[in-house]
C-alpha cells in the first residue's frame, strides 16, 4: 500500500506521528503488491533539462529477420536513489536479490493492469545497471542504479502500444513490487534510530530538496519485483526507454524522418488549399 504523507503535520510533530505509528506505517505499506500511481507528479524542475521526454531514445537496426511485429526495447523500470512522490528512496541494492529469485517470472504490462490481455511484451533480461544521470534526464552528472528489462515489444499483443514504443512516445515506466525492507528516515538527531537511517543514506539522494522539504524519508534496501508496466506517469520519473531496436532491421529513425516529411507537406497542402478557398 503507498501510505501518503500527512501533510497537516511538520517538523517535531510529523516526526513524533511517523516513529510513534512506525510499525504499523510498515506493516501497511508491506501489505500488498504495489500497482499504480493514480496522480501526476509535481517534478523539481531544477533537476531536469525539461522534462523525462525529453531523453535521447537510441534508435538502432536489429539483426535483419522476417519479423515486423517485434521491437527490442530497452527501458528503465525503477532508479535508486530518487526520491518519489511517496518518499521512498530505493537504494543501491535493492533489486538484487529479486533479480536472482524472480526475474524469470517477471512480465512486461501497461498500465499495472493485472489481466493476461494487459501484457504487452516479453521480457528477455532484467538487470541492475548503473546508468548516468543525463540518460536519465537530469541536467547532473553522475550515475544511479537503474532496474533495466530488456524486452520485446509485441504488435498482437496491443498494436496500440506496439507503435506508442516504435514512434518513441513511451517514455515513463513503473515496477509492480512488494516491500521487503523498510527504513524510517528522519533529520533529527533526537531520535536516535531514525536520524541514524538518514545519515547513512540521504548523502546518495539525487533529489536532496524533495526530502528536505519534510525532512524526512523511507529508505527501502529490498524489494520483490513482479512486473514493469509502461505508465503516463510514475512515481519515480526517471524510467525513460533507452533505446528502440526493430527486430526486421528497420531503422526506426529514418522512419520518423519520414513520418515527419509527409507530416510537413501535409500542412503545406492544407495551406494551398486555404489560401484558394480564401481567395475565392
Amino acid at each position: 500500500m503507498r501510505v501518503s504523507d500527512n501533510i497537516k503535520l511538520k517538523g517535531n510533530q510529523l516526526f513524533d506521528h511517523l516513529c510513534q505509528y512506525k510499525s504499523e506505517i510498515i506493516e501497511l505499506k508491506k501489505k500488498e503488491v504495489i500497482k499504480s500511481v493514480p496522480l501526476i507528479v509535481d517534478s523539481k524542475a531544477e533537476y531536469f533539462k525539461k522534462s523525462t521526454s525529453y531523453v535521447k531514445t537510441k534508435n538502432t537496426k536489429g539483426e535483419e529477420n522476417n519479423d515486423p511485429n517485434g521491437l527490442d526495447v530497452k527501458v528503465v523500470a525503477n532508479t535508486t536513489n530518487w526520491a518519489d512522490s511517496y518518499l521512498d528512496v530505493l537504494v543501491r541494492g535493492a533489486y538484487d536479490e529479486t533479480i536472482q529469485k524472480d526475474a524469470a517470472r517477471m512480465v512486461q504490462l501497461h498500465d499495472h493492469i493485472h489481466k493476461l490481455t494487459a501484457k504487452i511484451g516479453n521480457v528477455k533480461d532484467v538487470k541492475a545497471e548503473d546508468v548516468s544521470l543525463q540518460e536519465l534526464g537530469l541536467a547532473m552528472l553522475g550515475s544511479t542504479q537503474a532496474l533495466v528489462f530488456y524486452n520485446e515489444i509485441r504488435r498482437e499483443y496491443n498494436e496500440q502500444i506496439f507503435k506508442m514504443y516504435e514512434m518513441n512516445a513511451v517514455n515513463q515506466h513503473s515496477i509492480g513490487f512488494r516491500y521487503q525492507e523498510l527504513l524510517l528516515a528522519v533529520n533529527n538527531p533526537d531520535y536516535k534510530d531514525e536520524y541514524a537511517n538518514w545519515e547513512m543514506y540521504y548523502k546518495d539522494i539525487i533529489n536532496k530538496s524533495t526530502v528536505d522539504e519534510r525532512g524526512y524519508f523511507w529508505a527501502v534496501p529490498k524489494v520483490k519485483i513482479y512486473e514493469n508496466s509502461a505508465v503516463l506517469f510514475g512515481a519515480n520519473e526517471l524510467t525513460p526507454t533507452l533505446s528502440i531496436s526493430n527486430l526486421k532491421g528497420i531503422d526506426l529513425e529514418e522512419l520518423k524522418d519520414e513520418e515527419q516529411k509527409n507530416q510537413q507537406e501535409q500542412e503545406q497542402e492544407d495551406k494551398k488549399q486555404n489560401s484558394k478557398l480564401y481567395y475565392l
